[in-house]
């Protein structure tokens, strides 16, 4: 599959602007603990971050199907480049609209590359393509994550304010997204990027087995995603205020996390087929990580904490590429952009008010945030094993 020559554009396009949101993504987090921004502050930014979110996934599959891939990416990453620019200027106002821009930018490029994803190839190998895609781009956000130590350098060797390298950093990374709005033509000539979905002309209503599989999904949906929320979305933020990191040293643990996520999540698709399929593939690695999230909370050593969050994380998300095949496998082809777009909906919203609650936890109590989510993942994929477990065992 990775020797398709429009496959390999999708993957240098992917890794690049990985690359830049990974150095950000870094940078943030001290950046808005040296402008004074509590644990509740950071919870509201969060919280309209994943709410702007939203928006961009509700509208981002009728767009992409309306309109093509190729100008559903052009909005992302100018709304990614407005949210950046803001957030450098270090007023309050402007972070929480810039946040909101990005967080919409954002959206909308994940709605593209799975819509993508799944236009690209047949059902029976959504598993691989999903796990290429997301494979190249955690490894190219784990870069990313790990250039957080150039402002630390650039501000050791030029003797200047680490608040003001940070600040050049934001800007500069919007500048290079501006190059990619460019490249997007040189890149993509293809159909598929362009292509309407004509399926609109006819009006398609959803039938009463699609229904309760929706309802089935959005239910689990919403008890992880709450939970999601209310700890793992504030992680940067809650190694900043325990252990005080930089953005290097906060860029290096995430870096490595999603290097390493990145590269197994190449093998993704043989162990989906070991293991009888993508749910049960999905469940059996996801699962050990949350006894690993409840162990966090008893240890006050940073390197210690890192391994544990590392290992945590990887278990948990680098399935992620089976869940996405597991859903769309569920979804008819011609539905899969809406069918994105309300999946996603039902993620971000509570996800939205995880964070929000999560940041005032922080200021309560550091470690409870963690240890609520542990109760809400293991809720969360006890159910997913009961409402879908004969799924894997039937063709879809």
């Amino acid at each position: 599959m990775y020797h398709n020559n429009f496959f390999r554009k999708i993957i240098i396009f992917t890794l690049s602007v990985s690359i830049v949101s990974g150095f950000v993504y870094s940078v943030i987090p001290p950046f808005l603990r040296l402008i004074g921004f509590t644990g509740s502050l950071y919870g509201i930014y969060g919280m309209i971050s994943v709410f702007t979110s939203l928006i961009g996934t509700l509208t981002g599959g009728f767009i992409a199907d309306y309109l093509g891939i190729k100008k559903l990416f052009y909005i992302s990453i100018i709304l990614i480049i407005s949210g950046f620019i803001l957030i450098s200027t270090a007023e309050v106002e402007n972070i929480f609209i810039g946040g909101g821009l990005s967080g919409l930018g954002s959206s909308f490029s994940w709605i593209a590359f799975v819509v993508l994803a799944s236009k690209m190839f047949p059902d029976e190998r959504l598993a691989e393509s999903f796990s290429y895609i997301m494979g190249f781009s955690s490894i190219g956000s784990g870069v990313g994550l790990f250039m957080g130590w150039t402002p630390v350098v650039c501000s050791l060797l030029f003797s200047i304010e680490l608040f003001s390298v940070y600040r050049y950093g934001i800007l500069f990374s919007a500048f290079i997204m501006m190059i990619f709005i460019f490249s997007l033509n040189i890149l993509f000539n293809d159909d598929i990027l362009m292509k309407k979905n004509e399926i609109y002309a006819k009006k398609k209503s959803l039938d009463k087995s699609l229904l309760i599989i929706f309802i089935k999904l959005s239910l689990i949906q919403l008890i992880i995603s709450f939970g999601a929320g209310l700890s793992i979305q504030n992680i940067d933020y809650y190694f900043v205020l325990k252990y005080k990191t930089s953005s290097g040293e906060l860029g290096s643990i995430l870096g490595l996390q999603n290097i390493l996520m990145g590269l197994l999540m190449f093998l993704m698709p043989s162990l989906s087929r070991r293991f009888g399929g993508p749910l049960t593939a999905y469940v059996i690695i996801s699962s050990p990580s949350i006894i690993l999230i409840l162990l966090m909370t008893f240890t006050n050593n940073l390197l210690i904490a890192s391994i544990i969050y590392i290992v945590r994380t990887i278990l948990m998300n680098v399935a992620n590429p089976l869940y996405e095949a597991f859903q769309m496998r569920l979804i008819p082809r011609d539905l899969r952009g809406r069918a994105s777009s309300v999946l996603g909906i039902v993620w971000q919203f509570p996800a939205g008010l995880g964070r929000y609650v999560g940041g005032h936890l922080l200021d309560i109590d550091l470690e409870l945030p963690l240890r609520l989510t542990t109760i809400l993942y293991t809720i969360g994929l006890s159910m997913l094993v009961l409402l879908f477990r004969d799924v894997d065992r039937r063709s879809i």
